[in-house]
């Protein structure tokens, strides 16, 4: 029982036991498995896209069975995850007790997921006698000023099925993501028009949200350099970048930057999952899974 917090379990006939009734569902008695895996609140975790153990059925007599399960059946990594979702359970519980603050399962196991992957990047040493490798400097997500938010927006194209991915993350300066919008479109008939309507939509987005210190970034460098531009932009698409300039140029904290495709990766993934989806989609303090990756690795 060593993922849970000390002091938090007393004993009771050989059980371990906080209070007669579960305080996240008033079902059951308290006992070690209940809390982590029985209890209806811990179901919905579990049974994220995410968890490791989705399909996994509920009949274990206690902890110990359970855990002895997870050891035998799961790969290191994903072992890693449970331990920390086991964690992130019982902490929930107590915040739910004496603060009354209640964490959702997306949530939950997706930074269940973030801290397994600091804990295995904290322990990965390079092996000693090893030949140095040469240095290449690359390109990463740089968090925004204080008080500002990053947003990152990016747009991929499906020529076979004539769809558009239009991908935008939006990070404070502590790398936390606050929103993500995926959204599928019809193809455009050039790639300078995707862009400039996808750039659009991430403006909009913001001023929608009400955000006033907005560090926007994009990789279309042509997008960037016209949104920037002091003249009036008189070409075949002009009128949308004329559009972004006046979104832009009405929040005195707004600014708008090229950025490489590396230090735009989060966006990229946000694209993809666009072209696989119906209809927008906007998460808020959440990640979708298909898209954490790109988060960690930044």
């Amino acid at each position: 029982m060593e993922y849970f917090p000390q002091g938090v379990f007393s004993s009771r006939e050989g059980s371990l036991i906080t209070q007669h009734v579960l305080y996240m569902c008033n079902r059951e008695e308290e006992i070690d498995i209940h809390v982590p895996w029985d209890c209806p609140a811990a179901i919905d975790v579990w049974g994220e896209d995410c968890s490791p153990v989705r399909k996994w059925g509920r009949n274990y007599g206690d902890f110990t069975t359970l855990w002895s399960e997870f050891q035998s059946k799961l790969e290191e990594g994903k072992l890693h995850i449970v331990a920390e979702v086991l964690y992130s359970l019982w902490r929930r519980r107590n915040d739910m007790v004496f603060e009354g603050k209640f964490k959702g399962p997306c949530v939950l196991i997706q930074q269940a997921m973030l801290d397994a992957e600091a804990v295995t990047l904290a322990h990965e040493k390079p092996r000693e006698n090893q030949t140095r490798p040469v240095e290449v400097m690359r390109t990463v997500w740089k968090p925004p000023s204080h008080d500002y938010l990053k947003v990152n927006v990016d747009a991929a194209v499906d020529s076979k099925r004539g769809k558009v991915g239009i991908g935008v993350v939006v990070r404070d300066f502590r790398g936390e993501v606050q929103v993500i919008l995926a959204a599928p479109r019809q193809l455009t008939k050039n790639a300078s028009a995707t862009e400039n309507l996808t750039t659009l939509r991430a403006t909009l987005l913001c001023s929608e949200l009400g955000l006033t210190q907005v560090q926007l970034e994009g990789d279309a460098k042509m997008v960037v350099e016209a949104i920037n531009s002091r003249s009036f932009n008189s070409s075949w698409d002009g009128q949308v970048i004329e559009d972004i300039k006046a979104v832009v140029h009405a929040q005195p904290g707004w600014s708008v930057a090229f950025v490489k495709r590396e230090g735009n990766s989060a966006a990229h993934a946000a694209t993809k999952l666009a072209l696989s989806l119906g209809t927008e989609c906007v998460w808020v303090d959440e990640v979708p899974c298909e898209v954490l990756p790109a988060i960690v690795s930044d």
